[in-house]
């Protein structure tokens, strides 16, 4: 009959107990480093989830940014960028109204002040980095105006985001117009003339860059990208928006 000396089998008994020990700390740090990596993810979630100060800041500097990738530079002034002007309207279109006004005042001041420093004031440039790039922000509460619909009884958006887009851009270009009429007169040139001059000349390089932003939202994956965009910036994580 073989019996275990008690030595050993205390020792046994210490080993299991030790294995388990150490299998229960090996669960609590797994435990605890999937703990550590949620609350991480749940804080970097809520950076930037719902957090429409930093949206609002970050689309107004990709915007500003965009303005200087020039794809054609007019000799009196003005230029085609790499879609500054579909980010400007995206402020709006994103944040709404508000949000979209202000985010296309600061765009225009911050490129008047960029372009022409402190010191240096040039009224009619002001005005046209001011005024024309604030009339932007109209494509913001055009995109976020409801109506009822008679049909359906619900509240429904009046325009899109492409609609609300041009009808911005075609009051900027109307600023533009005026602006070179008002400022940059030509003397000895009838009105008629001028007139002429300034829309030809405002088209080349406004018209140009909304067709080039219409042809980028037309793209489904675009549309669906801003659309997302505009969710994450207005609302809190929820797991359902990771298959959106």
């Amino acid at each position: 009959m073989n019996l275990k000396h008690p030595k050993d089998k205390i020792l046994n008994q210490i080993r299991v107990v030790t294995e388990l020990d150490l299998e229960n700390e090996i669960d609590e740090m797994e435990n605890a480093v999937e703990d550590h990596a949620r609350e991480s993810l749940r804080r970097r979630r809520h950076l930037v989830w719902g957090n429409r100060t930093l949206w609002f800041v970050a689309l107004t500097a990709v915007a500003i940014a965009l303005s200087y990738v020039v794809l054609l530079q007019m000799p009196e002034g003005g230029e085609v960028t790499f879609l500054s002007m579909l980010v400007v309207c995206l402020i709006g279109y994103i944040l709404g109204p508000a949000e979209g006004v202000c985010g296309a005042a600061l765009f225009g001041l911050f490129k008047y002040f960029i372009d022409y420093g402190m010191v240096q004031t040039n009224f009619a440039e002001l005005w046209d980095y001011l005024i024309g790039y604030l009339l932007l922000g109209i494509c913001g509460v055009l995109a976020n105006t409801q109506m009822r619909s008679r049909r359906t009884g619900r509240m429904e958006y009046l325009l899109g985001l492409r609609s609300s887009m041009t009808i911005a851009v075609l009051l900027r270009f109307l600023e533009s117009v005026w602006n070179y009429l008002y400022f940059y007169p030509v003397p000895g040139m009838s009105f008629a003339a001028q007139l002429k001059e300034a829309v030809i000349y405002c088209s080349i390089y406004i018209f140009p860059e909304l067709v080039f932003s219409l042809i980028v939202l037309s793209v489904p994956a675009v549309m669906k990208a801003v659309q997302f965009l505009r969710i994450m910036a207005n609302e809190d994580y929820a797991e359902r928006y990771d298959y959106y």
